[in-house]
């Protein structure tokens, strides 16, 4: 008799494993609908990335609720854009037994730089300005440095073919030596050298 009740019960229980497993299947969690996400500007100027692990409750109508910062980015920036961009996502509320319902979930909101390998950047308004000094620099010395060759030429053929040599050297030499004549070009040559150290300065500082 007891063999016969027992079973009983497993014919039972066999019955009513397809019905338990179809009550546990019904259950849904939510899913994303829509998931923009705002990168602040501060964050992409700074270079920050990071991933901000989002824990929030999707109600029965498919809205964030409760939206908190569960893991931080490590920051801030980051950690408040994706609160502010979570809660105005969409979501398919969770389902049980076919009606919607709330639900906790946790979500990750990714920040990543797109950073191209061998990208060129736009040069900055500095480094043109320096390199622009650099070529009026030059171009002032240039016609400092001609003027004075073309001076000193009937004092000394020497002194033309040592400062086409080591100019850098045998000017100072030349000024010392020839000071009526060197004067004259005096300060367009040292206006040339300043501006092409300016522009040397500016420009890898950019």
């Amino acid at each position: 008799m007891m063999v016969r009740a027992w079973a009983l019960v497993a014919l039972l229980l066999v019955a009513c494993l397809p019905l338990w497993a179809q009550t546990a299947t019904d259950a849904t969690l939510p899913s994303v609908v829509q998931s923009p996400v705002e990168y602040p500007p501060a964050a992409v100027s700074a270079g920050e990335e990071g991933t901000v692990m989002v824990a929030l409750e999707v109600d029965a109508s498919g809205r964030a609720r409760d939206v908190r910062v569960h893991a931080s980015s490590g920051h801030p920036l980051l950690d408040e854009a994706a609160l502010r961009s979570v809660a105005h996502w969409s979501f398919r509320p969770a389902t049980r037994k076919g009606e919607p319902v709330a639900q906790p979930i946790r979500v990750p909101v990714a920040f990543r730089l797109d950073r191209q390998e061998g990208a060129m950047t736009a040069p900055s308004v500095a480094s043109l300005g320096g390199a622009l000094l650099c070529l009026l620099g030059t171009a002032v010395w240039l016609i400092g440095f001609v003027w004075s060759v073309v001076l000193a030429k009937r004092r000394s053929i020497l002194w033309l073919s040592g400062m086409v040599a080591v100019w850098i050297v045998t000017y100072p030499i030349f000024v010392a030596v020839h000071w009526s004549v060197a004067k004259r070009t005096l300060a367009v040559v040292l206006g040339g050298l300043f501006l092409c150290f300016l522009g040397l300065y500016i420009a890898p500082s950019a």
